[in-house]
This record gives C-alpha cells, structure tokens and sequence, in this order.
C-alpha cells in the first residue's frame, strides 16, 4: 500500500515553511526566504516573487507530491464561539450565516466564513467561526497556482500550533519575525486566539519580551473576567514556538517574567534528532491529522481535536443565495408533499377533493405572503447595499486616518459606549464605558482584528464600583503602510 503524503506549506512574512509526511513520519523540511513586503500581514503583494520562494522550498524537497495543506496568518483574520439551538442539517449553514452577521463587524460578502461544530448542551450546539477577508485568500491562491500548488486546504496558523501541541489545556505563544499568536486553550476549545502585530523597531529582547508579556498577561485576564466555564487556570502551562523560540535570551526573559511554567512540546511524528520543531510547529500542525493526537508527554489520553475550520472549501462555494430567492423556491415544497400523501393513501373521494382544494387555497395565500416578504426583503437587502456602497466609498479614499476613525465607531458592541474619540498625529485615542469586561476584550480584538493599525493597546482600564461597568483608554496606533 502506497501512503500518500501530506505537503503542509505555512507562510510567513519572512519565508515560506515547507514540511512532508508521510506514515506518521516527518520526510523532508525547507525554508525559503521571502524579501521584505512580498508577504505583509498575510496579504501577498507579489505573486512573481512569492511564487519563486514556494518553488524553491518543494525544490529542496524534490518537489513533492500528495495533499497539499496551507497555514495563514491570522492577522485580519476574526474568530468567534456561538451557541445556537440544534437545527437540521440543511438549514444549519443559513442560521451559521444569520449568527455571524450578528457576530462578526465585517460584512460576509467580504470575508470568507468557515465553521465547525466544537460541542453543546441538551438543545444548543456550540460551533468556532472563523472568517478571513477574501482579498487575503484569494490573491494567495493565485499566487500558489503560479508556482503549480493546486492546495487541498486552507487553515489558520494559530489553531494549527494548537493542535501540534495537542494539549487539553495550554497557553500557546506563536513567536515570529513580524507578528506572534497568543491562543488559549482550555477542555480542548481554542477560547482565545489573538494575532498581535509587533511594534515597529522593536528588535531588543528587553522590548520585545515586554510586548508579549503584556499582551498575555491583559489578555489572559480580561478573558477571565467574563469567562464562565472555560476560565484559564493559572497552573495552565506555556509553549513557545515559532522562528524566535530557538532565541534563548528571550525565552529566559518569559521564564522569568510570565506567571506561566514554559514546557517544551513534542510531536507523535517521527524525526530527525535535529529536526527543529518549534520553528516548524505550525507545519506540523497543518499535517496533524486527528486520528495521530494521541498522548503528549504525561497529559493524559486525548478526548477531542483542536477545530481547525478549512476556509479553502467555502471559497470554492458560489456566492451565498439571498433569502429572497430561497423563500419563493421553498413554497411549493408543501403542495408536493400533500400531493405525495394523497397518492399514498389513495384519497379520491369528493370530500377529500374539496378539503384539498381548501388546503391549496390557503398554501396559495401563503405563498401570496411569502412573495410579499421577499419583495420587502429585496428592498432590504437594496438599502443595505447602498449603505455598503457609502461605506466602501469613505473607506476607498485612501486616507487611512478617515477609515481608522470610521472604524472604531462603527465596529463598537452593543456593550460598548465611546465617550470621546479623539486624533492626535498618528493616534487615536479612545476613551469609554463598557457593559462588562467581556464586551471590552470582545472590542479591543476587533479592533485588533481590523488590520488597520500598526499597534492597539489599553492606555488605561477600571471598574466602575457599583456595577460590572468598566471605564477603559485604548489607543490605535495607525501604521506607516
């Protein structure tokens, strides 16, 4: 029997990482560098250049073939936990859909949403969104084509490092060049997954220690505070992966900074004594199917798999089909399962005809309604359009302090009360009032999530005393590109 192999390519904004496997055993490793802007916060701005690093790296591997995966950056990248009543399989898509609008600021006609199903309760299934914008996926599937990678799947790195640690509970650190993940995982659910963008000129291990000891330790907290059965334990352990994990000056400066005990993670893979796993972790991970996670050191026989939601598959999906189309089509789905049930019971007597021809009136002016609906929906979905329309005109004139200040008004939760926005030079600064805790993390990872700003950071942060409100300083700092 021939073991196909799996190709697990993860880009970055320094190189491409290019990993096979095959029998439960790592075959061949790459890299290939990339020059500086060619890959900047996931958004490939030259398909030449890149194309040429991806051959390089199959190159080195003797161009390979098999199921080729990719891993993204998740910068720009949103991700979210709903919890919706149990539905039949075919309707499960829409109410996704119906959730996410609610759920996610961007609109759905500019993103691309994958899901997958991670538990539930009696009535209510729990699922984990994840939803990339279309103008980062699709100029890099082009670019991939150019270099001959036709990609089987397409999955965010920060859940691919989660499952390569493959860890029921952990806090994950993702250390790259440009950027790094902070993801949490707690009863196997990824409940926290952040890409921050590091701050510029900053190459001091002092500095750039200091950023992420920050940022997890806000993070860990502000997600406590509203978490209900998924908090993060303080005995939760620490791996750090990515190209600077193998930075020992920097990791002894976490060691001693972080609340968090740092272990090294290992692989069910086989390898190479000197195969260099953290700097790969996101390429294991990729390759990882769930039926290899087993037992990773003394943590305990595994009881689920990471989620890791394919965006790849929902972009080769036609454009989601308006509910005014739908409804109409449904309509005459009632006429023919009555038909269906006459001709199964062999009805033909006259009372039974004027009892049909009773029934199909009333169907008629229920389809009558529907036409109705949809009319006023088209209308709707036309407003909504122009809406959309005056939004991308603001946001298309080029002046990124325009749309940094159109944006963080506009993304604001309901939970959420900004009572100054102010601008000064390359900042905005942000002053306000949050319901709870919850609603603030969930505004600050928008905000985050924009992929407007070289840099997002809490200036200030308090309760209010007398209830869960909290009164917050958040400043957006706008980047040079």
């Amino acid at each position: 029997m021939i073991t196909r192999s799996t190709i697990a390519l993860s880009i970055e904004s320094t190189d491409v990482r290019l990993l096979v496997v095959s029998g439960g055993a790592i075959r061949c490793w790459a890299s290939a560098p990339l020059p500086a802007g060619v890959v900047k916060n996931g958004l490939v701005t030259d398909a030449e250049r890149f194309a040429s690093a991806v051959r390089n790296a199959l190159q080195q591997c003797n161009n390979p073939k098999g199921k080729v995966i990719i891993g993204l950056t998740g910068v720009r990248s949103i991700s979210r936990m709903v919890s919706l009543p149990r539905v039949k399989t075919a309707m499960e898509s829409n109410a996704i859909e119906y959730a996410a609008e609610r759920e996610i600021p961007v609109p759905l006609g500019e993103l691309y949403l994958a899901w997958e199903r991670i538990g539930g309760s009696g009535s209510m299934q729990d699922y984990l969104l994840v939803a990339t914008p279309r103008d980062i996926i699709d100029p890099l599937v082009q670019a991939l084509e150019l270099a001959g990678v036709v990609p089987d799947a397409l999955h965010l790195s920060p859940l691919a490092v989660a499952r390569a640690v493959n860890a029921r509970h952990a806090l994950i650190i993702n250390l790259e060049e440009n950027d790094f993940d902070l993801v949490a995982v707690a009863d196997d659910i990824p409940v926290v997954m952040r890409t921050v963008i590091s701050r510029s000129n900053v190459t001091a291990v002092e500095d750039r220690g200091q950023q992420l000891t920050d940022e997890l330790t806000r993070t860990v907290q502000f997600y406590n505070t509203g978490a209900l059965d998924h908090a993060i334990d303080p005995n939760t352990p620490a791996y750090v992966c990515g190209q600077l994990a193998s930075d020992e000056s920097l990791l002894g400066m976490l060691a001693g900074t972080l609340q968090y005990t740092i272990e090294p993670f290992v692989t069910q893979l086989r390898h190479p004594p000197d195969f260099p796993l953290a700097q790969y972790a996101v390429n294991v991970g990729l390759a990882t199917a769930p039926s290899i996670a087993g037992r990773n050191r003394s943590r305990g026989p595994r009881h689920a798999a990471i989620p890791n939601p394919n965006l790849l598959r929902v972009r080769s999906l036609q454009r989601r089909k308006p509910i005014n189309r739908l409804l109409p089509a449904l309509a005459p789905i009632p006429l023919l399962a009555l038909f269906v049930f006459l001709l199964q019971s062999g009805l033909a007597g006259q009372n039974e005809l004027s009892s049909l021809r009773a029934q199909m009136t009333d169907l008629e002016q229920q389809v009558s309604e529907i036409d109705e609906l949809a009319a006023a929906l088209a209308e709707f979905e036309s407003e909504i359009t122009e809406l959309r329309a005056q939004r991308q005109s603001i946001l298309g004139t080029g002046d990124k302090l325009v749309q940094g200040l159109v944006a963080v008004t506009g993304i604001a939760p309901p939970g959420i009360q900004l009572i100054s926005v102010e601008e000064a030079g390359e900042e905005i600064r942000l002053e306000g009032k949050g319901q709870n805790a919850s609603s603030f993390v969930e505004y600050v990872s928008q905000l985050e999530g924009l992929g407007l700003f070289e840099d997002v950071y809490v200036n200030h942060f308090g309760d209010d005393g007398d209830d869960n409100s909290v009164y917050f300083g958040v400043v957006c700092v706008m980047g040079n590109g």
